[in-house]
């Protein structure tokens, strides 16, 4: 088979695997938008002298490229197309003979991978085979030799139809077996390769590609914008995160910051550094309300600021205690036993009457204490009466937010105990409160040492007892 018609072959093979890597119409893109465009134009030189004799001067040193192709792309970074392109060299400059400039004619076709790399920046690869044209050298006509060349260029996507970058190309044109005994042709151009997308026309893209252009990255889109805040992302000067009704007036289009967490934006937060906490003040936005007395009573409002108010909201005055005849925290207004200190109980018959437990203004204690067996976390069975009267004292008085349970590093009966001992029961006790029915986030557990006597004194028996952390604001019922 001859040359010229293996260049036909090869030429309508390119071609007809364009048209089976069309889509079908069932497909969401149209097949047109994936047509492309390419203008390579160049200059370079051949490779040894010797070489330069394929287009029939010795010294000629300068050479021109134009190559047309047009490619269709099946898959995202992948082209095949067909094209044709042609070489010409200058004429020999130390002779005055004057001669016809070297010339190449290339037709055929190929494959290119095309991958955007980095936002509208990308690579090109492609590798064609060709059928390579050029004239006898004897005035009868032209030789066809097979050819083939690969390139290698950057691109950079300036529209979304516009893709222009330098590329650099490789040229091989074999010599035929009955020729003269010359090497084969090989020659290189340097040049730009410029593309155009057919037709004109906004690409389909993936949800992932969409929010790079929303993002200007590549691509503008000046009527993005990626995080539904209203301010388009051309202006937006924090396009991944909404504003809303917290926005910064200094940093168009971003969320106000929020120093100390406090949700009250720095911008009308009064006190930036200073969390509001749960009694904010009614007339300084994002600052805490004082409480002198620790009862969850700001003193904004409080009629009895120096005066702790108790675990239940006084109607009448605000912050103030509510008659207590037995002093055990439970008003008389509550208390089934007003005459008696009793313990906190969720059943309104037995509220404040006599029980293993006593409500304090900073602590929950026990009159019977809990206890272990020497030297380990194994809870006595005699203490799980104390341990169920605690979870209904938490139970009842939903005032206190947190509790901690303090374990003393050695209790009666030690003999090593210890700050890990101490742990081990702190957590169990926890644990069996959260089986009780109390929520865990309100307990919170750690070991405590045991002070040394005092010179001529005996030490009080440690305990074990709870320890008050947060008081929220009592509710009027």
């Amino acid at each position: 088979m001859s040359v010229t018609r293996k260049a036909a072959w090869l030429s309508a093979l390119s071609i007809l695997g364009a048209l089976a890597a069309m889509p079908t119409q069932a497909e969401a893109q149209p097949f047109a938008r994936r047509f492309r465009f390419h203008l390579d134009v160049g200059a370079g030189t051949m490779f040894p002298p010797v070489q330069r004799q394929i287009l029939g001067f010795d010294r000629a040193n300068v050479m021109g490229s134009l190559r047309v192709s047009l490619e269709f792309s099946s898959f995202a970074a992948i082209q095949v197309g067909a094209g044709t392109g042609f070489f010409f060299s200058g004429n020999d400059p130390l002779t005055s003979m004057p001669r016809d400039p070297g010339r190449l004619t290339t037709v055929g076709g190929g494959l290119r991978f095309m991958p955007t790399i980095w936002r509208a920046l990308g690579i090109s690869v492609d590798a064609n085979a060709n059928a390579g044209l050029m004239p006898s050298g004897t005035g009868n006509g032209s030789l066809t030799r097979f050819a083939f060349d690969v390139g290698l260029g950057v691109t950079y996507e300036i529209t979304n139809f516009f893709i222009l970058g330098p590329t650099a190309r490789y040229h091989h044109v074999l010599q035929e077996g009955t020729g003269r005994p010359r090497s084969d042709a090989q020659f290189w151009t340097a040049g730009l390769d410029i593309i155009f997308r057919i037709p004109k026309s906004e690409p389909v893209r993936t949800v992932d590609e969409q929010r790079v252009v929303d993002r200007g990255s590549g691509i503008s889109n000046d009527n993005a914008d990626q995080d539904n805040d209203g301010v388009l992302d051309t202006l937006d000067q924090c396009p991944d995160q909404p504003a809303n009704g917290n926005a910064d007036r200094r940093r168009l289009g971003c969320p106000a910051f929020d120093s100390d967490r406090d949700t009250v934006p720095d911008n009308v937060d009064q006190c930036p550094q200073v969390p509001q906490g749960s009694s904010p003040h009614p007339t300084r936005s994002g600052c805490p309300d004082g409480d002198n007395d620790r009862d969850g009573v700001g003193n904004s409002r409080d009629q009895c600021v120096e005066e702790f108010q108790g675990f239940y909201a006084n109607r009448d005055a605000p912050g103030c205690p509510m008659p207590d005849r037995d002093r055990d925290l439970v008003p008389d207004a509550n208390d089934a036993c007003p005459a008696v200190a009793g313990s906190p109980s969720t059943n309104p018959d037995r509220a404040g009457c006599a029980g293993p437990v006593r409500l304090e203004q900073e602590a929950i204690r026990t009159t019977e204490p809990i206890q272990f067996e020497p030297d380990s976390a194994t809870l006595n069975a005699r203490s799980e009466r104390v341990i169920s009267a605690l979870a209904e004292a938490i139970a009842a008085v939903t005032a206190i937010r947190r509790v901690v349970v303090v374990v003393p590093e050695r209790l009666p009966g030690d003999r090593d105990g210890g700050e890990t001992v101490a742990e081990a029961r702190a957590r169990d006790i926890v644990r069996r409160l959260t089986q009780e029915g109390i929520d865990a986030s309100r307990l919170g557990a750690r070991s405590e040492p045991v002070a040394p006597p005092e010179r001529g004194r005996r030490a009080p028996a440690p305990q074990i007892y709870l320890s008050i952390t947060s008081v929220e604001s009592p509710r009027v019922r």
